[in-house]
């Protein structure tokens, strides 16, 4: 499962299939009949839409028929449309004109693009269109794109909760990214290679290497943008998206070409290959645009820097531009090439560009003005391409009336919904609860050359569906990059079968990420789930403990390398009630440093209201790097309530390290009948 480069796009191949048949006792030769379930949801004939906003003199705005606008879609001109209006002023209250629908908007702070200066301002504004924003009904959200895309606040009406997540945001450092700050000092370093270096080649590598990295940026951050405009598709009102950013480029590190003349571009195959990653870095903005005209919203761009022009501080000698044949200014090209996409961003998506440093008045004033007074054309889509652009030309017979609208539309297949719904869900972290019976969890079993064994398990809870079929991934990550995958379809035919996907990786210490998604296919369901932990470096310390994990026996599907199993162990997540009649395994990891020698005393205790005790463990690590504890606590032990379950490594009567794991025991349900 992976989302471009250095980020998840979601490839759910099938590596293993369970079905569970529904009588019980089956030959398990039958269970291991595997199939693929492909990504396909059904759905009802629906109606393409295109918001078109209408400006102009009130009687003319007020009577726009159907024979008044003409429309084109992909070179076919379609006749047969309707067309709704929506329209606030108050003297068309006789018509039939309800009022603008309600609007969510998603204020977008695209970190690793602003600048300090434009970061603040771009908080500054947002404080003062909140409250412009949120009226008849309108809700927002705040969305921040850093080392991580990160939910700052949910899709909420209320004003104090907007205005408190912003002062999160500014004084969250996580949030920080001082990429676009740091900008002006890469063209500098190109510029003194150019001045102080006659061999102009290392200048191009240099060059290079800061354009990979803008163009790595750039396709990164604009894929988790369309993610997040994916997570939108359940959203019913309308919607728009106002996005700060100040270095945001659809043709990334293209400005570092214009400190080479044609001639040594052509002369200069790295110049060469630069020139085709520009030509073909127009991908990830076109895939942005696409999935916002296909839910008709509106990108509001805002240049943070307001009326800021970037200038260079090193420019080129004379004598470094007569040998790059070139004089032109870096500084400008990366303005003009910044403030073009946002244009073409707002303009191709009927939204507008805010570039010279409007302030929060005029820019809630031109978006109000937007959805004052829209006319909507639905048309019905059969016979035109599916998940390509199609462009789309308006245009209205009245000469006084100016309309706006997007530039293109996108029809999208059930099965390209479906890939959208499930890269948001990979890419936004779910609201808390949301991810309601799926979980990801890492099961540590040893320590080799450098790196933890664990067993990395996907489980959904039973269901009541009679039949169900779920498509379970995950992906695991190490600052962003992916580590490892594991993907699979597993297929039950009696309700209440947990499902667990499994796989056994290999994960440095330090901290990881697991993402994980499920998609019922026939009901539709799409649950999410990421897991953010961190395991210890054993150099670090003489001895250390890494992470308690608890699991209980459970039948179920259980899917591991293609093979299928009927029952096995289940970890249980810290927040996942732990069922007394079952038995508990407590499990955990001591290692030593390198060649570490000596006695270890492992001490375990388990506070809660019953008292269990755990026999003395004592062991000499020897050649080993690690040792797994285990501890049974038998089924019907434990009464209901909190426990706490600790973890001590002695050596001489001196604590070197412990680790700790707390849970909750559920109360038994006695059978019916029972008193």
């Amino acid at each position: 499962m992976r989302l471009g480069p250095q980020l998840l796009w979601l490839t759910l191949f099938a590596t293993g299939t369970a079905v569970l048949p529904s009588g019980e006792g089956d030959d398990p030769s039958q269970r291991r009949n595997a199939r693929h379930a492909d990504l396909v949801e059904e759905t009802g004939a629906t109606l393409a839409q295109i918001h078109v906003t209408v400006t102009g003199p009130r009687e003319s705005v007020s009577d726009l028929g159907v024979l008044d606008f003409r429309l084109k879609v992909h070179s076919s001109w379609i006749a047969d449309f309707q067309l709704d209006r929506h329209c606030s002023d108050p003297d068309q209250a006789g018509l039939d004109s309800p009022s603008p629908p309600a609007v969510s908007y998603v204020f977008y702070f695209d970190q690793t693009h602003l600048t300090l200066p434009g970061r603040q301002r771009a908080l500054d504004l947002s404080r003062q269109l909140v409250p412009r924003l949120l009226v008849d009904g309108n809700q927002a959200m705040i969305v921040s794109n850093a080392r991580r895309l990160t939910t700052v606040e949910h899709l909420t009406d209320s004003v104090e909760q907007l205005l408190a997540a912003l002062d999160r945001l500014e004084h969250d450092r996580t949030q920080w990214d001082f990429y676009a700050t740091e900008e002006p000092s890469r063209v500098a370093r190109v510029v003194d290679v150019l001045n102080y270096d006659d061999d102009v080649r290392r200048a191009i590598s240099t060059a290079r290497t800061y354009q990979r990295e803008e163009h790595w940026r750039a396709d990164k951050d604009l894929r988790r943008l369309a993610a997040t405009l994916g997570a939108l598709s359940e959203i019913d009102s309308h919607k728009a998206v106002v996005y700060f950013a100040d270095t945001m480029r659809s043709n990334p590190g293209s400005h570092y070409l214009s400190f080479f003349g044609s001639s040594v571009q052509r002369g200069a195959a790295s110049l060469g290959e630069m020139a085709l990653d520009v030509f073909a870095s127009s991908a990830p903005i076109d895939l942005l645009i696409n999935e916002a005209t296909a839910q008709g919203i509106r990108l509001y761009t805002v240049y943070a820097q307001g009326l800021v022009i970037p200038v260079d501080d090193v420019l080129p000698e004379l004598s470094a531009a007569t040998r790059t044949g070139t004089v032109s200014s870096p500084s400008r090209v990366r303005f003009h090439d910044s403030q073009n996409t946002l244009a073409d961003m707002a303009s191709e998506t009927g939204g507008h560009a805010f570039l010279r440093g409007a302030g929060a008045g005029k820019i809630a004033e031109r978006i109000r003005l937007d959805r004052s007074c829209m006319y909507t054309l639905s048309f019905d889509p059969d016979g035109f391409p599916l998940d390509q652009p199609l462009r789309v030309f308006v245009d209205t017979t009245r000469k006084d009336v100016k309309l706006q609208s997007q530039g293109r539309i996108l029809l999208k297949s059930a099965s390209a919904r479906l890939v959208s719904r499930l890269m948001s869900a990979f890419t936004t972290q779910s609201r808390s609860g949301d991810n309601a019976g799926l979980q990801a969890i890492l099961v540590p079993t040893g320590f080799s050359n450098g790196s933890y064994q664990a067993l990395l398990q996907i489980s959904v809870s039973g269901t009541v569906i009679p039949s169900t079929s779920w498509d379970l991934g995950a992906s695991l990550l190490v600052q962003d990059k992916v580590l490892d995958e594991v993907s699979g379809t597993i297929s039950v035919q009696r309700p209440g079968v947990p499902l667990i996907l499994e796989r056994e990786v290999r994960l440095r210490p330090g901290p990881h990420e697991v993402v994980a998604v499920a998609h019922e296919a026939t009901t539709g369901f799409v649950l999410s789930d990421h897991l953010q932990t961190s395991w210890p470096n054993p150099n670090h310390q003489p001895v250390t403990c890494g992470p308690i994990t608890l699991l209980q026996p459970t039948a179920g599907a259980f899917v591991r390398s293609g093979e299928i199993r009927t029952s096995g162990s289940l970890a249980r997540s810290d927040t996942d009630p732990v069922r007394a009649d079952l038995p508990v395994v407590l499990l955990g990891l001591v290692c030593g440093a390198r060649r570490h020698k000596g006695l270890l005393r492992v001490e375990r205790s388990l506070t809660g209201g019953t008292t269990v005790g755990f026999p003395l463990v004592e062991f000499d690590l020897g050649g080993e790097r690690c040792a797994q504890i285990r501890d049974l606590i038998p089924a019907g032990s434990l009464g209901p309530g909190a426990y706490r379950y600790d973890m001590r490594v002695l050596a001489s009567g001196t604590v070197l390290h412990g680790a700790s794991r707390d849970f909750t025991v559920e109360a038994m349900t006695p059978p019916p009948g029972d008193s």
